[in-house]
């Protein structure tokens, strides 16, 4: 099991899974991590399972958790991000992950 700490969320890697939980920096990125477990689980719904996107296999209500499969991030991938047009995007490698063999964006919740 490994932790990553970002500026609204926390992750939990487990040998599957990703498991994003809201950041305890403070009461305004803990409601910024809230809203981006949201938006991601609102994103996968809303495109119809886009396969752009990396899966969402479950959100809890409210955002307090969400869970995605674990991925190989893309730190040494080139990007065509234009691919990515419609999406919320912040478009930096460390956002995209590999999922069944294509380029995922893991990061959607902003």
């Amino acid at each position: 099991m490994k932790l990553i700490r970002g500026i609204t969320r926390t992750v939990i890697l487990t040998k599957r899974y990703a498991i994003k939980l809201p950041s305890f920096r403070g009461w305004k990125f803990f409601l910024m991590g809230l809203l981006a477990n949201l938006q991601e689980g609102f994103w996968w719904k809303a495109t119809n399972h886009d396969p752009r996107l990396c899966p969402v296999r479950f959100c809890c209500p409210g955002g307090w958790f969400l869970v995605m499969p674990r991925v190989e991030v893309c730190w040494n991938q080139d990007i065509d991000y234009s691919h990515y047009e419609g999406l919320p995007l912040d478009p930096k490698p460390p956002n995209f992950g590999i999922y069944q063999g294509r380029i995922v964006l893991i990061d959607y919740g902003s």
